[in-house]
């Protein structure tokens, strides 16, 4: 095959197909391909329309391998030459080599088109798998959002409740039942009640109390502290506030019997 014809094929220059018009039916390369085998394999589709306008009994001619130039276009890919070649009217009336070209040509673009089907599908499948995931992820967000202000407001409501238990009980371990002893002897400045069974009662409860009531609120401050762990927020949370909870009720009962024996 002339070197320069080769060339133009290979870089699709029309122009300088002009100068070959009339010889392209004698061009070949050593494994006897045509210019049109070459256009189809680097995929210059003007080049091969001109071709065809020119010479079209190359789209018949066989190389050393027994490939047309639509077998060519078929094996590089080249989905819009195959287009062309079939719609120049290669499959009726050729023989079997031929129509074997043919059908090849057809299978690699049903197959192209059953590979572009497919990824459209798939993109599909991870859209809609996208789109759940957000919604799951929206849906926990929301649960915890809903969880988060759900402790708040049980945190908010025990440390109230565990304050001013703490704060009652405080008050009345400094006011002591019955005041202090001021007169001068041994037992200046000491509970006027201390040998009394009921003040020794009272003490002990109001004791038992406020170290609840203490507790408690650090309870829930710990329970706090594990939002900055999701993971573990859930169990080791709820774990807390529920000890919490039972603390503030001991500490009100103990409370109870302490203001009980407050008169005696």
């Amino acid at each position: 095959m002339n070197p320069s014809l080769y060339r133009s094929a290979k870089v699709g220059n029309v122009a300088e197909l002009g100068q070959h018009k009339d010889v392209l039916d004698g061009e070949l390369t050593p494994n006897h391909n045509t210019v049109l085998h070459a256009a189809a394999q680097f995929g210059h589709l003007n080049y091969v329309k001109e071709v065809l306008e020119a010479c079209p009994s190359l789209l018949h001619r066989l190389n050393v391998k027994g490939e047309t130039p639509l077998h060519t276009a078929a094996r590089e890919g080249r989905a819009r030459i195959d287009d062309t070649f079939l719609d120049s009217g290669i499959g009726g009336g050729r023989n079997l080599a031929c129509n074997a070209h043919v059908h090849l040509a057809k299978l690699e673009k049903a197959r192209r088109r059953e590979k572009q089907e497919r990824k459209m599908t798939n993109e599909a499948e991870n859209r809609r798998k996208e789109a759940e995931n957000r919604r799951k992820e929206e849906a926990e967000d929301k649960e915890n959002r809903d969880a988060f202000d759900h402790s708040r407001n049980l945190f908010q409501t025990l440390v109230v409740v565990a304050a001013l238990i703490a704060t009652i009980t405080f008050a009345a371990a400094f006011t002591i039942p019955g005041g202090y002893d001021g007169n001068q002897g041994r037992d200046q400045g000491m509970a006027i009640l201390a040998r009394e069974a009921a003040f020794k009662a009272f003490v002990i409860t109001n004791t038992i109390a406020m170290v609840c009531s203490l507790t408690s609120i650090f309870l829930c401050l710990s329970a706090v502290m594990y939002g900055f762990w999701p993971e573990e927020a859930a169990d080791r949370s709820s774990m807390r506030y529920v000890g919490a909870w039972d603390l503030i009720v001991v500490s009100m009962f103990f409370l109870m019997i302490a203001q009980l024996l407050l008169p005696c």
